[in-house]
């Protein structure tokens, strides 16, 4: 062999041996490259994921408050009602056992305890 020869053979190796390394690199860059765009598809999948379970309680959240707050109103009106039940109840009883309207009762010059004893006294 020639040294000719000799250096073709050198250069041929070397030119293998960089594209043997060319395609290493190539491949670990590609497997880095696949593992993070995984990686980042499952943090965005994770992150996706936490707002969705916040929409969900917080859409529960509002639907209790919603039905906290009727039930709320609804008994407001209910103690309303009972309030305004048992105020009738008193304006009725009050009318019923009320005492007739008496005239002489209610003169300043004789209070109604004097005018029975003056008419008693009088017979």
């Amino acid at each position: 062999q020639t040294s000719v020869s000799n250096a073709l053979l050198r250069f041929d190796h070397q030119t293998y041996s960089e594209d043997q390394n060319n395609r290493r690199q190539t491949y670990v860059s590609n497997i880095k490259k696949t593992k993070q765009e995984q990686q980042d598809g499952v943090k965005k999948y994770l992150e996706h994921r936490k707002l969705m379970r916040q929409a969900d309680a917080a859409k529960l959240k509002a639907d209790i408050n919603i039905k906290l707050q009727t039930g709320a109103k609804e008994r407001m009106m209910e103690a309303r009602n009972r309030v305004a039940q048992q105020k009738s109840r008193q304006v009725n009883i009050i009318d019923f056992y009320s005492l007739p309207y008496n005239t002489m009762s209610h003169t300043k010059s004789a209070p109604m305890c004097l005018s029975i004893q003056e008419t008693d006294s009088e017979l």
